[in-house]
């Protein structure tokens, strides 16, 4: 027995270490500059996942306080709860020890190359098990591990650039819903909780897929060859209504037309999506009428059906108990979750022929396609869905010479996985069909309604993707027996070639001089950085960059303002509740303030000096309207000491003064 685990052992750490080389390999030069380059830029979402694994050290080191709460920023209120913010909890903990001996920004890089070759090896084990056979699994593990969405993520959203726990959560709950091991459950309600601290899309894609994977397996839909067509009738009118309704489309799409007039009322027809819906729903109403499908259930076991999903729900909430707790009090204080969705506005999925576009991550690849996806809504990290084209063409060969068919399972979880990933209405080269998808409904169910970016759907399809091409390559390979070497390296080398962006594209991951200043500072004292401002995932108020607090990782001084992924609208309203921070707020927009709110302004600057110990304000030269550089160098005082890189260091010299009553909140 132990002979078995040493070799199971073995060969894990030998693949583990392929797909690190791979990572090294395909990143260059990163690995010889982690002190000084990142694969995404400060200014952008990167400076905050590096933020993330400072703040948790420094909270639990510097303070000796729960990490899910923080005064480094918003420093005006009490500690902010983390628990709705987007804070990557597993890197943290592994980044932990690491921080002292390599630093912030080299530990951020190793982390994520870590993560990347992870992510690989849980795919290849997931694939194993499916296929069982080590050269066709490694080659699946390579594919997901470094696919194009991964590497154009890694530019910005560094929780969604590797995704480890995925594959290990089907993994487990395939074997708990096969055998009904309510061990492999709880183990799948662990890994579920694990996929939420890399980030919470992940813990909710977990609870997606398992469901899909259930559907798939017990739902039947047939139809019975000896039912009668029932509905001659019926048929006849959705015939005539849907043909009415395309023909109004065709009027609105040439004639542009907005408004119809039929028996002295005024209908109107922009935009398209209501008649496009209700077509949808003929069309659909229409097939199932024709067809009279029969559905059935083919549960082998009611125990295994309702037990399993229980203890992985329950595993996975006690793990995640002190997240949890905290959500719970922030839902408690009348948070929520998301913003308003809105039928037609909310944010759309991947462009249908995203799917088909050739890595656009590749540095030798010449044309317009990196253009056109970072003109898409979101921009480029967002929108990246790319097939590898190897990986199609393996699959189309095993199709049509081998008659590889994959089954139910396995296809139908990559449809539903599309289908969601394309949001609520289906677009096609950039253009909006009106053509509503499954997105359209599920948005509004509780807990999916947390993810509101629906492109992320693409990770987890990604993941059914590359098992698919495992059995493709499998099938290939076991009816090519004789060539299956030749095979094997012709697909590796053509993979790594489509999937390499060699030369990585890096970012200098430089902090201005002025701040190393600060950092020499022993006192415990806030900075105030302008242009100023309050941000998160869904609305910025103000001109906050999280450059910002990618410099605050050095100088280590208390931020006023900040950018949280979500900043909830008590918070809000308690940092607001100063006046002088609703008129920074209003200059860095670029407003126009009248005499008597500058006055205002600068009347209570030892006040305001006093309340937020401030000890330095830095000025952004470049993005500082110049009204605010004049207000705050007059109210404050401010004497320059430094400059460096576009910066300017200045210290206030308004004496600090205590108010003795609490400050009146008027209205803007």
């Amino acid at each position: 027995m132990r002979s078995r685990l040493a070799a199971r052992f073995a060969s894990a750490t030998l693949v583990f270490g392929s797909y690190a080389l791979v990572a090294v390999l395909f990143n260059w030069p990163l690995p010889q500059l982690l002190q000084t380059h990142l694969t995404g830029t400060v200014a952008g979402d990167t400076g905050v996942y590096v933020w993330n694994q400072w703040v948790f050290r420094h909270e639990v080191v510097a303070h000796h306080r729960f990490p899910l709460l923080t005064s480094e920023v918003l420093t005006l209120s009490p500690p902010v709860d983390l628990s709705l913010h987007n804070y990557t909890l597993f890197a943290d903990i592994v980044a932990f020890p690491l921080i002292p001996w390599l630093g912030v920004t080299a530990t951020f890089n190793v982390v994520y190359l870590l993560f990347v070759a992870m992510t690989a090896w849980a795919m290849y084990e997931l694939a194993r098990s499916v296929v069982r056979r080590t050269p066709e699994a490694w080659l699946a593990g390579l594919l997901f591990g470094f696919c194009p969405v991964f590497m154009a993520r890694a530019t910005a959203h560094f929780s969604l650039s590797a995704a480890a726990p995925l594959p290990l959560f089907l993994l487990a709950f395939r074997r708990a819903e096969r055998d009904g091991d309510l061990r492999f459950a709880a183990l799948s309600g662990v890994l579920a909780a694990w996929a939420f601290t890399w980030d919470a899309y992940y813990g909710i894609f977990c609870a997606v897929v398992a469901g899909c994977y259930l559907m798939l397996r017990y739902v039947r839909v047939s139809r019975d060859a000896r039912q009668r067509l029932s509905y001659p009738r019926g048929l006849l009118m959705l015939d005539g209504t849907i043909l009415v309704l395309l023909a109004i489309i065709a009027t609105i799409v040439a004639t542009g037309a907005e408004e119809l007039r039929a028996v002295g009322q005024v209908i109107r027809l922009r935009p398209l999506h209501g008649p496009v819906m209700a077509v949808t729903v003929l069309c659909m109403a229409r097939v199932w009428m024709h067809f009279q499908p029969v559905v059935s259930f083919a549960i082998p076991s009611w125990r295994t059906v309702l037990m399993v999903p229980a203890v992985v729900a329950s595993a996975c909430a006690v793990a995640l108990f002190p997240v949890l707790f905290f959500l719970w009090r922030s839902m408690a204080e009348g948070t929520e979750f998301h913003g308003p969705i809105f039928w037609r506005s909310s944010p759309p999925g991947v462009d249908l022929l995203s799917f088909l576009v050739p890595n656009p991550n590749l540095a030798w690849l010449t044309g317009s396609w990196r253009g056109w996806l970072d003109g898409l809504p979101n921009g480029y990290a967002e929108n990246v869905a790319s097939l590898p084209l190897v990986s199609l063409g393996v699959m189309l060969i095993a199709v049509v010479w081998y008659r590889f068919r994959p089954g139910r399972l396995w296809s139908g979880l990559a449809i539903c996985l599309a289908a969601i990933a394309l949001g609520p209405f289906v677009r096609i080269g950039g253009i909006d069909t009106h053509i509503p998808g499954p997105w359209a409904l599920l948005r509004y169910v509780p807990i999916l309604t947390a993810t509101r970016t629906p492109t992320r759907y693409v990770i987890p399809l990604m993941m059914v993707f590359a098992v698919l091409f495992a059995m493709a390559l499998a099938r290939v390979t076991s009816r090519s027996r004789r060539f299956r070497p030749l095979i094997l390296t012709a697909v590796g080398i053509a993979l790594c070639v489509e999937l390499s962006p060699y030369p990585r594209g890096l970012y200098a991951a430089h902090v201005p001089d002025v701040f190393r200043i600060i950092a020499a500072d022993p006192r415990d004292v806030t900075v105030l950085n302008l242009p100023f401002g309050l941000r998160s995932g869904e609305w910025s108020q103000g001109n906050f960059t999280a450059a910002t607090q990618f410099y605050q990782t050095v100088h280590q001084k208390r931020l006023i303002g900040g950018y949280l992924s979500r900043i909830t609208e008590p918070e809000l309203a308690r940092q607001r509740q100063f006046i002088t921070v609703r008129r920074l707020i209003r200059l860095s927009q670029g407003e126009q303030l009248s005499q008597r709110d500058l006055d205002e302004v600068k009347a209570r600057a030892g006040i305001f000096i006093g309340q937020a110990r401030l000890g330095y304000v830095v000025v952004n030269t470049a993005t500082t309207p110049p009204a605010l550089h004049r207000l705050a160098t007059e109210a404050y005082g401010l004497r320059q000491i430094a400059e460096s890189d576009g910066f300017i260091l200045y210290v206030p010299t308004v004496a600090m003064r205590a108010e003795a009553a609490r400050p009146s909140t008027p209205s803007d």
